[in-house]
Parts: C-alpha cells; structure tokens; sequence
C-alpha cells in the first residue's frame, strides 16, 4: 500500500513522487484509480497517458506540455512516468514547468527505485509517497539506527564514522542496517516523528535518504563497502550543513 493518498479526488496534489518497487507501484495505483476515478485499466483509459522514462525524450515530453491543456473526458487528467529517474536532464526540466504550473484537474505520478537520480528542483516540487513499512528492525538493528540518525541530528562526525565501522567489514549487513535505515527514514518523512527527531527538516531526511539509497545501490553492486559508506558520510554532512 502507498502511503499518503486521499480518499478524494479533490485533495489530490498536482504532482507525486513515489519511492519503491515500479511494478508494485503500478499495480497500487491501479487499484487506486479504480476505486477513486473508476478506470479499470490505466494503460486504455483516455485520461491516463503512461510513459518509460527509458523510452521518453525531450520532444515527447514538450509534446506532453502542449496536451495538458486539454481537457480531461472524466474528472481527471493523470500522466503516469515510470521510471522517471531514467528521463534525461533536459527531459525532466522540460517536465518541470508543467509541473510548476500544472493544468487544472492534472496530476502527475514520478515512479522511481532510485530518487536521487531526479533533479532536486522536480523532487521538491512534488510530494514524496512511500510504502507502508515492512521491514522489521531487530533490537541491535534499531539501536544502532537510533544512534546514527543522532549522529546526523547533532551534527556528530565521530559518533557516525563509529556506527559505519561497525557494518563497513560485512557487506551482507551493510545492506541489511541501511535498508532498515532507509525505511526508518521513509516513516519519518511519512510524518511519523518521535520528539527525538522532530526538528528534523524535510529537505535534510530528503538528503540523507538519497545518500543511504546511493551507497545501498553501489554496495550491492559489489563496490567497497567501506568507500562508499565513506562517500556516504562526507555526502550526509555536506547534505544537513
């Protein structure tokens, strides 16, 4: 389940950024179309329009901008990019006016596993959705996740070049600590706060959750886990300063 949809059209954003599984992704949204706007099929509906970011370039995207001035046949215009991370950078900043300046009744759906390939200026245009949490934290799991997110809140380099040593010699549990670090995350940008982390910005967690998913990405890719958890960190200092 995505987190953060309304139950009604009319309190639809113009535009989401939805972190996870695309294929998953389709199929939630899928069920959520149906229920709220009745399209049984996104891929026939008049008023869906879906693209591959692999396939999209910059005219089919300009081309994208002249239609949505066009009017929807039911209640809704919606434009479906999967994968969007892999929309070229002119691509994306041709989206991004659209996106600035949406046409009434449109809304665009950002379908990514990988957010921090997208242009900060569209992720911060849009509003960022993640699945429910599904990940269960072991008790040295969460203790350690504690301890780093308060290394990142104050600021302390030491405390946090201590919590990557203790997973840079294992690279199975590297990944294991930065996927439940990740879904830590995702519940705190979800706005599920605790005192302890809430005067963390949006724009910082933003930050952070694309370092750790970068570095997760090249762990599991087979490069040296202690190089890229240090990158990690260096990218995670500058991204909060």
């Amino acid at each position: 389940m995505i987190l953060g949809l309304p139950d009604e059209a009319n309190l639809l954003s113009h535009a989401y950024m939805i972190d996870g599984d695309v294929d998953t992704d389709v199929e939630c949204l899928q069920e959520y179309f149906l229920r709220l706007f009745g399209i049984e099929d996104i891929y026939q509906s008049v008023d869906v329009t879906v693209f591959d970011g692999s396939e999209v370039g910059v005219d089919e995207v300009r081309e994208l901008v002249k239609n949505t001035v066009l009017q929807p046949y039911g209640n809704q215009k919606i434009y479906l990019f999967l994968h969007a991370d892999k929309l070229s950078v002119s691509a994306q900043n041709a989206l991004l006016k659209t996106i600035e300046e949406p046409a009434k009744n449109t809304v665009f759906f950002l379908l990514t596993n990988n957010s921090y390939k997208l242009l900060p200026t569209i992720l911060s245009r849009t509003v960022t959705l993640y699945h429910n949490n599904t990940i269960q934290e072991s008790s040295e799991e969460k203790v350690w996740i504690d301890c780093f997110l308060s290394g990142v809140f104050e600021r302390d380099l030491i405390a946090l070049q201590h919590a990557l040593d203790e997973i840079s010699s294992d690279r199975e549990k590297s990944v294991r600590y930065l996927e439940c670090l990740t879904e830590r995350m995702a519940t705190l940008l979800k706005g599920s706060y605790s005192e302890k982390y809430k005067y963390f910005y949006r724009v910082e967690l933003l930050a952070l959750l694309a370092s750790v998913q970068r570095a997760m990405k090249l762990i599991r890719a087979n490069t040296g886990v202690t190089a890229t958890l240090d990158t990690m960190l260096l990218n995670i200092m500058e991204g909060i300063d």
